[in-house]
């Protein structure tokens, strides 16, 4: 049995059960994902996160994450694929990573967007791209705004920071197979991808990786000539994971 299906398994255990094993499950999955790391060192697939983590830390660095952050809320549009690479990729490292929550005033942002309240919901969107930059979701539905608006040369450079990191995604792999998931930082962006595509999830298993696979709705998909239906796609959400683990640590 290799050490990620064993965290699966504790992990399942965690959301299914309330009782006293809850605890020592939650130590089994620490050690689970630490003895993973020291074996397995924190290369996923072609990202090379102690690379990054090294150059995002180091303040001589061009790479170095608060100028990155900065140019990144400078709507600068001269960043380049790499500081695409480094800003999406080093947010795991960033103090406000939070993979499986929302951020800061998010929830009223959407109200305001879904109530097409697009001028009112721009600061309140800027506040929470102010507190953690890498939020997609956040970021596509700006562009939205500013294009609503009559907005479109700030609407381009919200696209320019949306597909910008969601071409960093694409190019980390294929997403046909556990070995060339997708790596993703934050569980939510496997949608972004999805509704980059123009496709609809109907189910979703976390399996050995720890990847997700989602099996892809054929039905509302449209046929590409000389290419078959997508029917599943892979995202490996190591570090969502591994930042779960933490959480669990701090809970003890």
């Amino acid at each position: 049995m290799s050490l990620h299906f064993l965290s699966l398994v504790l992990y399942n255990i965690l959301i299914t059960r309330k009782t006293t094993m809850i605890k020592k499950a939650k130590s089994l999955i620490l050690f689970v994902f630490i003895t993973t790391n020291v074996l397995f060192g924190q290369k996923i697939s072609n990202i090379d996160f102690d690379s990054i983590k090294s150059q995002i830390q180091d303040s001589t660095s061009t790479f170095y994450y608060p100028v990155l952050i900065k140019k990144f809320l400078d709507l600068d549009t001269t960043i380049t694929d790499k500081e695409f690479c480094f800003i999406y990729y080093g947010n795991v490292y960033f103090d406000k990573y939070n993979p499986y929550g929302k951020g800061k005033n998010e929830d009223e942002f959407m109200e305001l967007y879904k109530q097409e309240k697009f001028q009112e919901a721009i600061p309140i969107g800027q506040s929470t791209l102010t507190d953690n930059p890498v939020n997609l979701r956040i970021l596509y539905k700006m562009l939205v705004c500013y294009h609503k608006l009559g907005d479109k040369v700030t609407a381009k450079k919200y696209a320019n920071l949306y597909f910008g990191l969601l071409n960093e995604i694409y190019k980390s792999g294929d997403g046909n197979s556990i070995e060339t998931a997708y790596v993703v930082v934050k569980v939510n962006d496997e949608y972004q991808i999805l509704n980059d595509l123009g496709l609809e999830s109907k189910g979703q298993a976390l399996l050995n990786g720890p990847t997700d696979r989602l099996t892809i709705d054929t039905k509302s998909q449209k046929k590409v000539k000389g290419k078959k239906k997508i029917t599943e796609l892979y995202f490996n959400v190591t570090k969502p994971f591994g930042h779960m683990s933490k959480q669990f640590k701090k809970e003890k």
